[in-house]
């Protein structure tokens, strides 16, 4: 089961898309967001997982609760303070209708955040063993396809990242049941598919 989100009406997802593109125009929102696709944690807890101030971080919450990206879950009284707990109620990444419906600038911004933040990740765990488990894939394919193979492909990538959202989400909800929680095993999925030569004359 994927986070929900928020509910629009056919007269809504301008509106809603103009919403999620402003929650992902700054870098530091973007990872913000992906985290709490992940778990749900605090301002404090992400501050300390991306090694940025706490004033910075809890300003961008703010954003994003603003803009209905992410929503209180619970507060905790902790050494004389009220700790909050928030989780994602939007993915931090367009689908492909929200991708349609921006103009071009605003795709050419988010991509150049996530191909940014992806490539940093890669060039981490390369350095410090991350693909060196058995476990860990990286692949390079070229295909040369028709347009019915073409949105075959497109399809297959669409429904891959959405099977992948509902394992993580599965593990948040098995954590908010109570489960006993096994060591975490933080892992990273990039994918990529793109025309190498441009789009099509």
């Amino acid at each position: 089961m994927t986070p929900p989100r928020p509910s629009t009406t056919a007269e809504e997802p301008e509106l809603v898309d103009d919403q999620i593109v402003k929650a992902l125009a700054h870098p530091l929102r973007q990872r913000i967001l992906a985290i709490l696709n992940r778990k749900i944690t605090s301002p404090r807890e992400v501050a300390e997982e991306l090694g940025e101030k706490l004033g910075d971080v809890g300003y961008h919450f703010r954003m994003l609760r603003d803009y209905g990206a992410i929503e209180l879950v619970r507060t905790e009284q902790r050494r004389g303070a009220i700790k909050h707990y928030y989780r994602a109620t939007t993915r931090a990444m367009l689908d492909q209708e929200q991708r349609e419906r921006l103009p071009a600038s605003a795709r050419r911004r988010i991509l150049g955040q996530t191909l940014e933040q992806g490539w940093q990740g890669v060039r981490e765990a390369a350095e410090s063993g991350g693909f060196e488990s058995d476990d860990a894939r990286a692949a390079d394919e070229r295909f040369e396809l028709d347009e019915r193979g073409y949105k075959a492909m497109v399809k297959l990538l669409d429904q891959t990242l959405a099977k992948a959202g509902d394992i993580q989400s599965g593990v948040i909800e098995r954590r908010g049941a109570g489960e006993p929680a096994p060591d975490e095993i933080r892992t990273a999925l990039m994918l990529l598919h793109f025309l190498p030569d441009g789009e099509p004359t």
